[in-house]
């Protein structure tokens, strides 16, 4: 991570979409390594790395704090057909150390993909999906 430049801060939303804190990924190269966790007082509650410092098979695409996975999109409307991918904004499920992209589906029971960098999975609000859950 020393030789990782800061990228560009991505404001998390609570998932009431209230603006909650904001992630500032760590670069390398096309990779991401690492990222810092900054509350709205801009004070840093939290520094991690993805994976051991070499190991840059664990380390996330740089563009995974632009925009969902593409990879993850396309798994997702096999399922949901009418999913909104620009509709897509940084959330949290459960708790804040819990974050990734949430989409929601549009449908009446309130459901969302939630996309973290380990995969996706439809949640309905107040539980996680079935058997069905994916990622």
């Amino acid at each position: 991570m020393r030789k990782a430049r800061a990228g560009r801060p991505a404001l998390v939303f609570a998932p009431d979409r209230t603006p909650a804190f904001w992630i500032v990924p760590f670069h390398a190269g096309d990779r991401t390594c690492g990222f810092a966790l900054v509350e709205q007082s801009l004070k840093v509650s939290q520094v991690a790395t993805f994976g051991a410092t070499a190991d840059r098979k664990n380390w996330l695409p740089s563009e995974f704090f632009k925009h969902p996975p593409a990879v993850y999109i396309a798994e997702a409307r096999e399922q949901y057909p009418e999913l909104k991918a620009e509709k897509a904004y940084l959330s949290y499920w459960g708790s804040p150390s819990h974050w990734g992209w949430r989409i929601d589906t549009g449908q009446l029971d309130g459901l969302f993909i939630f996309m973290t960098p380990g995969g996706w999975t439809a949640i309905l609000p107040g539980k996680l999906s079935g058997p069905d859950r994916e990622g």
